[in-house]
């Protein structure tokens, strides 16, 4: 482990191998700690609220005046000094303020004159986010040096433009600025937010009940303000024959962000991760390695992670942190994979369970539905995901024994049913713990790998193997 100005390094993995093993995983927990709280002089910011002005925000007509009320309680939560601006979103994008272009410094005469606007916001037209995505990225890259975010509220599918035109400008702007989406009422997608926050480091949730947008609006401006250091990259440098196979990221969010990888030759790759406050996240990284011509019982390079924070509050390099191979003559040595890695690979059925159920529920199939959250309710009680066992909870009945069989609310409302897939990436770092306890019993032996497993266990701790009724000791 290293650490710089408030940043950690720490890389785990698994270096023992068989003879002429050809991959290895390896998990990056990168940690801020120490950083402030981002009221500082030396943090310069940049935010821009985006606030879905189409039609369907008269329908009902509480949801406009909710979310004129939550986005003046969140432009209240601007500190001074941050520049900024509000897009009222159509089929176009509209700056509303401040009204000469550009984002201008939060102070209390700008702040009532952005609330001021805000009031008078209407809601006409459709639905573009491209076109709102792209006016923020205009406004958001004329700051290079600055933390750069936006704000996202929504509350329907992205209509007036294809899945193609989106694609397009997520491409485009992806890497130059974070956002935050959030989903209100029950008319908008699921997949679309999460789709946008995958591009652009942030995370999507549902408001579902208006008068719960002021609070969440407040919250969410909050922890933008916590945001210190403007972007960190993750750099990996491959020695001897390796290739990069993937990288995920595991924590706070399940994600394959392996598309969002730069080249920068043929041996050296870096990841964007944005910008930070205070806090935690963690990367899975598969390499494939070249055993040919290596040395048995000897630890050999094969990649060094690397970390590049840039910004006025860390200006000096991270020391690296080297992934090592150790190629042994033993046919299957007794390694286990890192404890993060298997909470992922559990992660993973998490979110494919609940991604299934609630597809089963909106086409109303109940019983594909119940079966699928009763496996999403074991996983999530199993991980310690306490957001995603709220949310599931508001969805079906569960019973006393987490691995019970759950039963469909009835009636059950659309929009819990959306805030609910929309979270289903959501990870937990430890779960408060470490894990299902062990259970009593013997071993279990994998039928894929042949490794020797913990008595019950829910996947292969060598190869993810996910274990059922197929379970022999």
């Amino acid at each position: 482990m290293t650490d710089h100005n408030g940043f950690t390094l720490e890389v785990s993995h698994t270096k023992d191998l068989a003879r002429g093993s050809r991959t290895v995983d390896a998990v990056i927990t990168v940690t801020a700690a120490g950083l402030g709280d981002g009221a500082g002089d030396r943090t310069r910011a940049a935010e821009v609220v985006i606030v879905d002005c189409s039609l369907s925000m008269d329908r009902p007509r509480a949801k406009i005046f909710a979310a004129r009320k939550a986005t003046r309680a969140a432009i209240d939560v601007l500190r001074d000094g941050v520049l900024f601006g509000i897009i009222a979103g159509r089929e176009y994008a509209t700056l509303v303020y401040p009204p000469d272009g550009g984002l201008v410094p939060a102070s209390p005469a700008t702040r009532a004159a952005a609330r001021e606007v805000v009031d008078g916001l209407t809601p006409d037209g459709g639905t573009a986010i491209g076109s709102w995505l792209t006016l923020a990225d205009r406004l958001l890259t004329a700051h290079p040096d600055a933390v750069r975010h936006a704000m996202l509220f929504t509350d329907g599918r992205n209509e007036h433009e294809t899945p193609e035109q989106l694609t397009e400008v997520l491409d485009r702007v992806r890497g130059h600025f974070g956002c935050d989406v959030r989903g209100i009422g029950d008319a908008w997608e699921p997949q679309e937010l999460k789709r946008i926050v995958s591009v652009l480091n942030g995370q999507a949730r549902g408001v579902a009940e208006f008068t719960g947008m002021k609070d969440d609006f407040s919250a969410l401006m909050r922890e933008a303000m916590r945001k210190v250091v403007p972007d960190v990259d993750l750099r990996l440098r491959l020695f001897g024959g390796t290739r990069l196979r993937y990288i995920k990221q595991l924590f706070p969010s399940l994600l394959d962000v392996t598309d969002q990888v730069v080249a920068e030759d043929e041996l050296v790759t870096r990841l964007p991760t944005g910008s930070w406050a205070n806090g935690t996240r963690d990367y899975q990284v598969g390499l494939a390695i070249d055993p040919d011509g290596k040395p048995l019982h000897r630890d050999v390079a094969v990649a060094r992670i690397e970390l590049d924070v840039r910004g006025p509050a860390a200006t000096d390099p991270v020391a690296p942190a080297i992934v090592l191979a150790n190629w042994t003559d033993e046919p299957s040595p007794r390694t286990r994979l890192p404890e993060e890695i298997t909470r992922g690979i559990s992660q993973q059925r998490l979110t494919d369970a609940i991604d299934a159920g609630c597809a089963a529920a909106r086409r109303e199939d109940r019983a594909t539905a119940e079966e699928r959250f009763s496996t999403a309710v074991r996983l999530a009680t199993e991980l310690g995901n306490g957001e995603i066992l709220d949310a599931l909870r508001r969805v079906v009945d569960v019973p006393g024994d987490p691995a019970g069989r759950v039963r469909l609310k009835s009636p059950v409302r659309i929009e819990d049913i959306k805030g609910l897939e929309v979270i289903s990436t959501h990870s937990t770092h430890d779960g408060g713990g470490r894990g299902p306890a062990v259970a009593a019993g013997e071993p279990v032996t994998c039928p894929d790998c042949g490794w020797t497993n913990d008595p019950d266990p829910s996947v292969c701790e060598q190869c993810g193997h996910p274990f059922g009724t197929e379970q022999s000791p």
